[in-house]
């Protein structure tokens, strides 16, 4: 009985067996880092990005010392201008009221301002609430802007237009009065006894303002009163330098509040012309004030200031490229949702649209945002319009011409510094922004193999010295590698022999704006290997058994044994499953008498390990480490007639006591998996080999 017993175990092991697993513990998988998103630096893009998995920015080479970066409007003024668009209503223009003209009853005084502003961006936006106001706030407004007591703004309803003035001669010729207003004994406003030669400065200022604004845009058709407003109150007119509103009498009243604007020089005309060009918006939509569109109204009147301002002397002012310097470095914040720095946005519509002077009052009194960036960009902007604002908003001056507002005056020395992010394999950088807005990311990258997605933005990408359209990488793999050699997918791989295009460049800039839609585009990064796919590398994979047996000599296979299946991961585990397996029947013996039969059906699963390599191809492994604990079934013995059942834990006896004895190889049983090309698995247990094949 035993030397029958002996002869089946060979053939358990060939049936039941043959497929186990490796000699050694298997070499790990090289573990696979998962994606993750990288917080875009802030407006300091130097700063490293919170969080724990955030990849930190690599700060570029200091800037030379003509290559400074932009100056920036004062960050309190740009909250509180912020949070009136954001939230408009009462409580946020209150607050930016307070902060331009002084205290209000009920309203907490906020910080001062770091520098003078122009007033009517806070005034408009007072009058705009002015049914949420109470009466002292009322009143406390009318007495800030020296109005009547019984005083009552009118704002445009949204499509329509105010009635307050009667056309006029489109010739007119704009008059212009220059008073100067101070403290009266009493608390009042009286004209000082004294001569005015101190404000000619302010008249000359004004005038050479409306030339400039008259040849662009025709006569106002209105006189202006200009009044300078000496203020010495503590706490009065903190931080306004001007305001314009159209008066009921049709006169358009502009103050110069001389505690804050001092008697400008010979070529300075930006405030008053900003100032001016209020003027004409209110005109133009009725002789109110127009709707609450900050970016048309505060954007448009910046926009002619600093034009107005080049004309005389060939730059703009400080405020307007501070105000620019706001617009470059908060590119993801909507243009609809912005005010004094939309000019940036104007500055380059006039640039890639030219002729804005010509579009500016249809601008002025568009009846929504919409309608009113259409105008001003002369059409609904298409690609390289749109990769043009992408790229202006960076303001990498040292790229060239294209990644800055490059239009006569604007600045051309200063640069803003370039902060690199890393971008390893398995890593990714979002780029979003809003409708109408832009975003960037400079990348360094160490990522073998890089992907451009822009989503439906327009935009370039910058590499070294090149600039690409978006469109042209877009929706394909580039290799970062430094030759052709280093961007072929290795042999063992999916793509084996394939060439990966090359990028040229591991530090790249990305620059995307998406016009009327929002940007969801990204940078990604992964390995070549990742990239090019895992091969069918034999003997990864599901293998089905192709035949039964094979079996020692003189054993004979009566039924079944077949279905058994292969389960190989990369890491060597190997499960050998039975749960489709024909139960099966065979014999051995030459006589009756001493013929023994075997019935076997096996259920459940054995588990072993082979060792496969990371990388390189597979030759073969010996098995290892079988596990038969997850065996079920049962089966018989028969000799002679006689038969003996054969219970679970007989079987997994059998199979367990097999793997370690010395007539089968000790504790190293010579069973040997080897791959047949890439389709074929063989099982050797050294008299004979057990086929299984890929299912596909």
């Amino acid at each position: 009985m035993r030397r029958w017993l002996s002869c089946m175990s060979l053939f358990l092991v060939a049936a039941l067996i043959g497929c186990g697993a490796p000699a050694a513990p298997a070499m790990p998988a090289a573990p696979t880092e998962p994606p993750r998103t990288i917080a875009r630096p802030s407006a300091t893009p130097a700063s490293a990005p919170a969080g724990p998995s955030a990849t930190p920015v690599v700060a570029p080479t200091s800037p030379p010392a003509d290559d400074a970066v932009l100056p920036e409007a004062d960050p309190a003024l740009v909250a509180l201008i912020d949070a009136a668009s954001d939230a408009p209503g009462a409580e946020s223009a209150l607050a930016w009221f307070a902060a331009v003209f002084g205290p209000l009853p009920g309203v907490p005084v906020p910080a001062t301002l770091g520098a003078p502003v122009s007033g009517t961006g806070a005034l408009a936006a007072v009058f705009a609430a002015w049914d949420e106001l109470d009466d002292a706030q009322r009143a406390a407004v009318r007495a800030a802007l020296l109005l009547p007591a019984d005083y009552a703004p009118q704002v445009a309803v949204p499509g329509t237009t105010g009635t307050i003035m009667q056309p006029v001669p489109a010739d007119t010729i704009d008059p212009i009065v220059v008073e100067l207003l101070g403290s009266a004994g009493g608390g009042g406003w009286a004209h000082p006894a004294r001569e005015l030669a101190q404000e000619q400065a302010y008249r000359d200022s004004l005038e050479r303002a409306a030339g400039i604004l008259r040849s662009h845009l025709g006569p106002l058709g209105r006189t202006v009163l200009l009044q300078v407003v000496a203020r010495p109150e503590a706490g009065t007119t903190r931080s306004a330098l001007a305001s314009a509103l159209v008066m009921p009498d049709g006169t358009c009243r502009i103050h110069a509040y001389r505690n804050n604007f001092a008697p400008p020089a010979a070529n300075d005309i930006n405030t008053l012309a900003h100032e001016l060009v209020h003027c004409y918006q209110q005109v133009w939509n009725g002789g109110v004030l127009p709707r609450a569109l900050r970016w048309v109204e505060e954007g448009g009147a910046e926009w002619a200031g600093a034009m107005a301002q080049i004309e005389v002397s060939g730059q703009p002012d400080r405020t307007s490229v501070e105000f620019l310097g706001s617009w470059v470095v908060r590119a993801e914040r909507s243009l609809f949702r912005r005010s004094y720095d939309a000019w940036g946005w104007l500055a380059l519509a006039d640039l890639q649209s030219p002729g804005l002077w010509g579009r500016f009052r249809a601008f002025s009194v568009a009846p929504d945002s919409a309608s009113a960036y259409r105008i001003a960009a002369g059409s609904d902007p298409a690609a390289p319009w749109l990769a043009r604002w992408a790229t202006s908003q960076t303001w990498f001056v040292t790229f060239g011409e294209r990644w800055r507002i490059s239009s006569p005056g604007l600045p051309t020395t200063s640069s803003r510094v370039i902060g690199y992010q890393a971008l390893g394999n398995g890593a990714r950088i979002a780029l979003t922004a809003p409708d109408h807005a832009s975003t960037h990311a400079a990348i360094d990258a160490s990522a073998e193999v890089v992907r451009f997605d822009a989503g439906s933005a327009a935009g370039v990408v910058r590499l070294d010295t090149a600039d690409r359209d978006i469109a042209d990488l877009a929706g394909q793999a580039w290799c970062t590698g430094a030759d052709d050699a280093a961007c072929t997918c290795p042999r063992d791989t999916a793509r084996a022999g394939e060439r990966i295009p090359r990028l040229g460049a591991t530090r790249v800039v990305v620059a995307l704006a998406g016009g009327g839609a929002a940007v969801a585009g990204s940078v990604s990064g992964r390995s070549l290997r990742d990239e090019c796919g895992s091969a069918a590398r034999c003997p990864v994979g599901r293998w089905a058994q192709a035949a039964p047996g094979p079996f020692p000599d003189g054993v004979r296979l009566i039924s079944g044994g077949t279905g058994a299946e292969l389960q190989i991961s990369a890491d060597g585990t190997v499960i050998q499953d039975f749960t489709s397996y024909a139960p099966i029947i065979a014999e051995a013996g030459s006589t009756p008498a001493d013929t023994m039969r075997i019935g076997l059906s096996p259920q459940g699963q054995i588990t072993s390990r082979i060792v496969i390599p990371a990388d390189g191809p597979f030759t073969e492994s010996p098995v290892t480490g079988v596990d038969a604990s997850g065996l079920a079934g049962d089966g018989y013995i028969e000799v002679g007639g006689q038969r003996a059942p054969i219970s679970t834990q007989d079987l997994i006896g059998i199979v367990s006591g097999l793997l370690s004895s010395p007539a089968l190889g000790g504790a190293n049983p010579p069973v040997v998996l080897r791959c047949d090309g890439a389709d074929t698995v063989l099982l050797d247990a050294g008299w004979g080999q057990q086929v299984y094949t890929r299912v596909p």
